[in-house]
């Protein structure tokens, strides 16, 4: 029996990664409807603490938690579409620059003057931008679908006591499992919560510095903030690094590119390493090697998609698991201090 554990456990992962694979096209809707649906109940408790008359109707924050979101999402996505051919345009351009740029620093150091960008890097850039944009098409043609998951888990939720009292008759054991689904619930509320108001402040302030420099598409790179703060270390590098090389190809100056990375890089500090620290009570507390593993892992099963809801999918996985003792420890060993969110001892 001890020797045929190791196995039944490796077949069990290779059995759920195939089947998270293959049903991609079907789940992938309902993980975005219940990370939606976290993220409208959050934003709808945070409304209802902080404007007391919408208090009175249980369903009014709800209701305006979820116009405010529909609103934003779908601002940026035409805003998104309708420079995305401007920016095609602007990266065919690109290589002659950087490869002028390139050329001209080797003149200055007396060395050939030859260089060439390859194909494969330019194809390579446009060939994530462009599995960027297809992933907000995908998300995008299923809204309809997530839409009426997300509005029936908000149906059914009225009925979660009556559910737990039929599944668990036991008075104080079902005491104890509700004491636990709340503390799971509440802690993936306030992480979404806190990490989607930072990554939109990320968004924002990108916005406004790439607009101050002149950066073309300045709305596609606030989104892809917005989108890539989800993902620590990993997504402040990037999004860092993508508007800062694609204006070092665009403009005159390489003073200004250095300029408009320093603010990038303040934006992204201040909000990352300051104020989310403060807003949360403790660092995400998640594993950078981890971060790496789920970012490829849910990549390779889900693909781009994967990749942007890899970190929030593998915090929520955390979070969970910390709640058991049999799982705990690997909840430890995904964190990257031992003090995961969740913890009674993190902050």
């Amino acid at each position: 029996m001890t020797m045929a554990s190791p196995f039944y456990f490796m077949a069990t992962i290779i059995l759920v990664v195939g089947f998270l694979s293959q049903a991609a096209d079907f789940l992938i809707p309902i993980a975005i409807a219940f990370l939606l649906w976290f993220m409208i109940d959050a934003f709808a408790d945070a409304l209802a603490r902080h404007i007391p008359f919408l208090r009175v109707r249980g369903w009014l924050p709800v209701l305006l938690a979820s116009l405010l979101m529909a609103t934003m999402v779908g601002a940026a996505g035409s805003a998104i579409f309708s420079t995305f051919a401007e920016l095609s345009t602007d990266l065919a351009q690109a290589r002659v620059k950087i490869e002028g740029l390139v050329n001209s620093f080797l003149s200055q150091l007396d060395l050939p003057a030859t260089f060439s960008l390859p194909d494969k890097i330019q194809s390579a850039l446009s060939e994530i931008l462009s599995q960027i944009i297809a992933s907000v098409r995908l998300v995008a043609s299923d809204g309809s679908t997530i839409l009426i998951y997300v509005l029936f888990l908000f149906a059914d939720q009225p009925f979660f006591d009556a559910k737990m009292r039929a599944i668990f008759p036991d008075q104080s054991r079902r005491q104890q499992i509700d004491a636990m689904l709340t503390r799971i619930a509440k802690d993936i509320r306030t992480y979404l919560y806190l990490m989607t108001l930072v990554s939109l402040l990320t968004g924002l302030g990108t916005y406004i510095i790439c607009e101050a420099f002149g950066v073309s598409a300045a709305i596609f790179w606030a989104f892809l903030a917005f989108l890539l703060n989800y993902i620590p270390t990993v997504g402040t590098i990037l999004g860092i690094a993508f508007p800062s090389l694609f204006a070092l190809a665009t403009f005159d100056s390489t003073g200004v590119v250095l300029a408009l990375a320093l603010c990038l890089f303040a934006v992204q500090f201040l909000l990352g390493n300051v104020l989310l620290p403060r807003l949360m009570g403790s660092r995400l507390d998640i594993s950078e090697f981890v971060v790496i593993l789920s970012l490829f892992g849910w990549g390779a099963i889900w693909g781009v998609t994967g990749m942007l809801l890899s970190v929030p999918l593998t915090v929520i996985l955390m979070i969970f698991l910390n709640q058991f003792p049999s799982t705990r420890k690997i909840a430890l060993a995904l964190s990257k201090t031992g003090h995961p969110i969740g913890s009674k001892d993190a902050g």
